[in-house]
């Protein structure tokens, strides 16, 4: 056993995010814990790390053990070094023993006779233990990690501090999988990572020797790599097998609990009666026995109320219900021959595509190729060359990325009664509907979680006159419960989506067309993810507008 955890408790001085949890880490497992955001998932991993300290219990960690976490601040690290150096931070201990070999060398060019064959013998045998240690595949081993995540040479040469973001996670993620550790903790690894990347992920844990502990939203990543799923908010149930094992069997597991607990409230029922009638009939018969039978009986009762089955905890999604305001034009984005430059950098060239009314459409392609500036140019908040004509009585609602507030110092009712104009009883009704109750509607906006943001924002959204939406990200920081009931509020929706994911479990729930960014075009293709991925797909061919009166041409964006 590598790591024993028992019976830990969690309390940040407002009521405990989980209770007595236990679970055990052998040698080559692949745990996923779960459970909705908020129950504290990265807290344990925390815990287990050492940076947390739990309110009660033990996690014991077996001696030696090399244990190595990617948490979501990493990117928050500061270091001046450049990158390369960072790269091979986890190969110091090679250092030293390359740089006694290489003054053995120079020494030898001095020395004759025996002198010479003892440090010949003893070069020999360091230049075989550095060999067999792995000390000359080193660049062999960087080289493999960062080509996988994709980090160029330009970021390899620049300094850390100089880095995105995004790149700092990328630099952070590679420095961790090099030290190769005995057990992993990932805390939402793909969460940076486009699509590729993800793939590549996947394929190196499944190859990985060591444990493996991951908090993932992604349902396809966390089919392909766990091995057995922990629930956090069930005690650490244990089910043994991938998500959509998990998900299966938890369903059983509740449909039986919830059979039994029924069995169980009508057998009591019945005994209350019976303890009624043997009362009733004992004051009426003056018969003591019947008294005897009945507190008998009601014993009977209390045992069975002290261990019943606890009535199962109903999942409450989140109304999202996205209803069109009206149909709009046929033609919803009509782009023709875009070109987008920023610094140094062609975004697009000479790029087409047109989306119709009814579609869903998919953006895919790697970080940095440019799909948050594709919204960027449709939404006419930046400029380009070439032509967007949107189609007429086109309405959008927009969530991006990195969601921001114009005053994240009102608390959450503030913002919703400025934002949709609702009066405070309508307000909270909204918020209500969101989970936000009592006291969680005086929160201070900067002090929420993204996934509080994104639901907030979802909600106000809804508010609106909308026929087509345009989401960049949107399962960014939301639970895999609220992206199933988003998913299912966007399959069922009848207008125009435009969405940016790399959850490919989302993609394929949802698109019926995929925009794909590539070598500085768009490609749109029609059908599933799964069409696409299989290269079965039917490039759509452009159609011209059909229009009473010809649109003048426009270079930046604008209604026709």
């Amino acid at each position: 056993m590598l790591i024993d955890v028992t019976k830990i408790s969690k309390d940040f001085g407002f009521g405990e995010i989980f209770g007595s949890l236990s679970f055990s880490v052998n040698s080559g497992d692949r745990i996923a814990l779960v459970g909705r955001n908020g129950c504290g998932k990265s807290t344990i991993l925390k815990i287990i790390m050492g940076r947390e300290t739990q309110t009660s219990g033990s996690v014991i960690i077996a001696k030696d053990l090399r244990l190595a976490m990617l948490d979501q601040a990493c990117a928050d690290i500061s270091d001046d070094r450049v990158v390369e150096e960072i790269l091979h931070e986890p190969f110091g201990k090679f250092s030293s023993r390359q740089k006694s070999l290489d003054q053995m060398q120079e020494r030898m060019n001095s020395l004759t006779g025996v002198e010479l064959e003892k440090l010949i013998e003893k070069y020999s045998n360091a230049l075989e233990q550095f060999v067999a240690d792995g000390g000359y595949d080193i660049e062999q081993n960087i080289n493999y990690i960062v080509n996988g995540l994709k980090i160029s040479q330009k970021i390899r040469n620049q300094k850390y501090s100089d880095l995105s973001g995004g790149e700092k996670t990328l630099v952070q993620f590679a420095k961790i999988l090099l030290t190769d550790p005995d057990v992993l903790l990932l805390d939402e690894p793909t969460n940076h990572l486009d699509i590729e990347r993800i793939e590549w992920l996947e394929g190196y844990l499944q190859r990985f020797k060591g444990a493996l502990i991951v908090v993932s939203h992604d349902r396809y990543f966390l089919d392909r790599v766990a091995k057995v799923v922990i629930d956090v908010e069930d005690n650490g149930y244990k089910y043994a097998g991938n998500y959509s094992y998990f998900v299966k069997e938890k369903e059983n597991r509740e449909l039986k609990e919830f059979e039994q607990y029924k069995n169980e409230q009508k057998k009591l029922s019945e005994l209350k009666k019976a303890v009624a009638r043997l009362y009733a009939w004992g004051e009426k018969a003056d018969n003591p026995s019947m008294f005897r039978r009945a507190k008998a009986i009601q014993k009977r009762i209390d045992d069975m109320e002290a261990n019943a089955t606890k009535k199962p905890t109903e999942r409450k999604d989140l109304p999202i219900n996205l209803t069109r305001s009206s149909r709009g034009s046929e033609i919803v984005f009509d782009v023709k021959d875009l070109s987008l430059i920023l610094g140094d950098k062609i975004i697009f060239d000479d790029a087409s595509f047109q989306m119709r009314v009814g579609s869903k459409i998919a953006i895919v392609g790697l970080n940095g190729m440019g799909k948050t500036s594709l919204i960027k140019c449709l939404l006419g908040q930046i400029d380009y060359m070439g032509t967007i004509k949107v189609g007429n009585s086109i309405k959008i609602g927009y969530l991006p990325q990195i969601l921001t507030f114009d005053d994240d110092k009102q608390t959450i009712l503030e913002y919703v009664e400025n934002e949709t104009g609702y009066k405070e009883e309508a307000s909270r009704r909204l918020l209500a509907k969101f989970d936000f109750y009592k006291n969680d509607i005086d929160k201070k906006i900067f002090s929420l979680s993204g996934g509080e943001k994104v639901r907030i924002k979802i909600a106000c959204m809804l508010t609106k006159d909308i026929n087509t939406f345009i989401f960049d990200e949107p399962t960014n920081h939301i639970d895999i419960f609220t992206r199933e009931t988003l998913e299912k509020a966007m399959s069922e929706y009848k207008g125009n989506i435009l969405f940016v994911s790399h959850d490919r479990y989302f993609i394929s729930s949802i698109a019926n067309g995929i925009l794909e960014l590539k070598s500085n075009k768009l490609n749109l293709y029609e059908g599933t993810y799964e069409d696409y991925k299989n290269k079965d797909v039917v490039k759509v061919e452009e159609k011209p507008v059909v229009a009473k009166v010809k649109p003048p041409k426009i270079s930046k964006g604008g209604k026709w």
